[in-house]
């Protein structure tokens, strides 16, 4: 029985050593563990700590970025300032310059006004010289101090510049030309004329007659051999700009177009040429057949049946819709 209780301790015993084997495997296994995973923070330490200098670094970067887009916002308010003065600048400069714009028509309708004017004084034989154009005392160089051409052939002179003449209906003052150089901020003076300024003009110039020098009389034949040697003067020394006789002619004269009507106005000419008038007789033939189908078709619309009915009309609609 004894020895029967101390096999039965010894197994005891001995199973607590196998147990205690294994708890000392696990906790070398547990300390294998333990230490691999020691090696596993260190490295991951390492890999941080190297990361922390690419994130500062990048960092460092992202701030001089930073910096600079700044400085680049402060440089794009500055521009945006500037746009935006030198867009008012353009729009002002602009207004100014409709207004001027404006102001300029309405100087050319008025002495387009003047040259039909002279034009129908030169178609009634009303001009014999340059100076009895109203453009041409209205555009010339006008000054105080007068000058020997601007005398008249008896002697009386003509009004001088910026001579104060009291205004009327339909009257401006004549001044300078105005200067067509666009320059912010400066003024003009504008020209305006018209038919009313142009007769007051004239009706000025009979008026300061009163004041002229008297010449002594002169017999009726030296006057005739005067007028003869002025017309002769005249004759002779007529340039093109005041050639009232090829103005007049102009005036009363119609000019051809280059048309095929008036081409044919040509046709059988012998100078030009048998090409020539083959050509101009085949244009010629060709618009008559153009015109000819051009009036058969205008004169065929209103009979077409179906084009004018609500059908018709809807049907158009329809197509208009699906092409639109």
């Amino acid at each position: 029985q004894r020895v029967t209780q101390i096999a039965d301790h010894v197994d005891v015993v001995v199973h607590k050593i196998d147990a205690d084997n294994v708890s000392l495997v696990k906790l070398k296994e547990h300390a294998e563990e333990t230490a691999t995973e020691q090696a596993r923070m260190q490295d991951l330490i390492d890999d941080l700590d190297r990361h922390r200098g690419t994130m500062q670094e990048r960092f460092s970067k992202c701030e001089a970025q930073v910096a600079l887009c700044q400085t680049k916002s402060d440089q794009t308010g500055e521009l945006e300032s500037k746009i935006d003065s030198i867009r008012l600048e353009i729009s002002e400069r602009i207004a100014w310059s409709l207004d001027r714009i404006k102001d300029v028509q309405e100087d050319c309708d008025k002495l387009q006004r003047a040259i039909s004017w002279d034009l129908e004084r030169v178609a009634s034989g009303k001009v014999r010289e340059k100076k009895d154009l109203a453009v041409a005392r209205i555009t010339k160089p006008r000054g105080a101090v007068m000058r020997r051409s601007d005398q008249t052939d008896d002697g009386e002179d003509v009004e001088p510049e910026y001579t104060k003449r009291p205004a009327s209906v339909g009257e401006v003052a004549l001044g300078k030309r105005p200067d067509l150089d666009v320059v912010g901020g400066q003024g003009f003076q504008r020209a305006t004329v018209g038919i009313g300024s142009v007769v007051s003009h004239e009706m000025s110039i009979s008026k300061m007659r009163t004041g002229q020098r008297r010449k002594p009389k002169r017999s009726t034949r030296w006057e005739i051999h005067q007028s003869v040697l002025q017309g002769i003067i005249r004759a002779f020394s007529m340039d093109e700009e005041s050639n009232i006789g090829v103005a007049a002619e102009k005036a009363n004269c119609y000019e051809l177009k280059e048309s095929v009507w008036d081409a044919s106005l040509l046709l059988g000419y012998s100078k030009l040429g048998l090409v020539s008038n083959a050509l101009l007789l085949l244009g010629f033939m060709i618009n008559i057949l153009l015109q000819s189908t051009f009036c058969y078709l205008v004169l065929y619309l209103p009979h077409i049946g179906d084009s004018y009915t609500s059908d018709g009309i809807e049907d158009f609609r329809r197509w208009y819709r699906n092409t639109s």
